[in-house]
């Protein structure tokens, strides 16, 4: 689905809103999402009432803001966080680029996936150390918590 906007005016707002309840189905939520502007615009994101399975604790917001991908990266270390133990704390790569091949490797598993643009691939960080490359440019988020707040981290160039 396309959607043209017109802000004609500095520091107009358009905000887009997913209506979906369960946000974790692929589909049912915004994430691939491409934004095209001739002037310079600012995208955060967020996500409200986020509740990692498995180990509890409190529901809360994460949100970051989307940058532009000619300084996202190929090649990523993930630090595994503090989430609750039992809880699934994850990191997301988002092809920017049809046919991307990325491999995750933790010390242990080692999946490869090619992903086309606007797909994303979750893998649980089980290990203190998780290493991602690509052949292309992708986004990487890594969902982890720090005491009781939960948060997102955008990784950037190695």
């Amino acid at each position: 689905m396309t959607f043209s906007v017109v802000l004609p005016l500095a520091g107009n707002v358009y905000t887009v809103q997913n209506l979906v309840g369960n946000t974790s189905v692929l589909g049912n939520n915004l994430a691939g999402t491409v934004i095209v502007s001739d002037k310079p615009v600012s995208a955060p994101v967020a996500d409200d009432s986020v509740n990692p399975a498995g180990g509890g604790g409190c529901h809360d917001l994460m949100g970051d803001q989307i940058v532009p991908t000619d300084v996202i990266g190929t090649d990523y270390i993930v630090n595994k966080g503090f989430l609750n133990a039992g809880s699934d704390e994850a990191l997301y790569v988002l092809a920017t680029e049809n046919f991307t091949t990325v491999t995750v490797n933790d010390g242990v598993l080692n999946p490869t996936v090619i992903l086309n643009q606007g797909d994303t691939y979750s893998f649980i960080t089980d290990n203190q150390l998780t290493y991602v490359t690509a052949d292309k440019p992708v986004y990487l988020l890594h969902m982890s918590r720090l005491r009781m707040r939960i948060g997102w981290k955008r990784f950037y160039l190695l």
